[in-house]
């Protein structure tokens, strides 16, 4: 009965939210997230954000994902295309809207970009689940609602 208890409150305390080992502010700020060159995974640069306000953050961020100028290969994660209209952040769910033209991206570039988008958000403290949004409704892939 003991060794259960013992086992019980190692499996909670597992469940925790974990720590970051470095402070990402102390290395320049945050990360943006992009598919690699090949687009067969995600990867990561450090930008420098003097904001502290989070509305402020949130928009530099999205700026940040449109320019692309984060990385070497300066590709955008959010196309040009591809207009962003708005955000909210209630709850610690914050949902970023765009306009139809998110719907042209297809299959594994879609997946690897809209998974740059939530990494990149994700690390902000006010914000614990990323919901996006087509014209204000929630993102269909293949008929399937993606995160709602």
């Amino acid at each position: 009965m003991i060794a259960f208890l013992i086992v019980c409150v190692c499996l909670c305390d597992s469940c925790k939210k974990e720590e970051p080992i470095i402070d990402s502010k102390s290395l320049g700020g945050y990360k943006v997230y992009y598919p690699n060159d090949k687009e067969s995974d995600i990867v990561s640069d450090y930008i420098d954000i003097k904001e502290e306000n989070i509305d402020a953050i949130i928009n530099e961020l999205i700026i940040k994902l449109k320019e692309g100028k984060y990385s070497k290969s300066k590709k955008a994660v959010i196309p040009a295309d591809v207009e962003y209209a708005t955000y909210t952040l209630e709850a610690n769910i914050l949902t970023l809207t765009f306009d139809d033209n998110y719907l042209k991206l297809k299959g594994m570039k879609e997946v690897l970009k809209r998974a740059s988008i939530v990494y990149t958000f994700l690390q902000l403290d006010k914000v614990d689940y990323v919901r996006i949004q087509v014209n204000g409704k929630a993102l269909t892939v293949d008929g399937v609602e993606i995160g709602d």
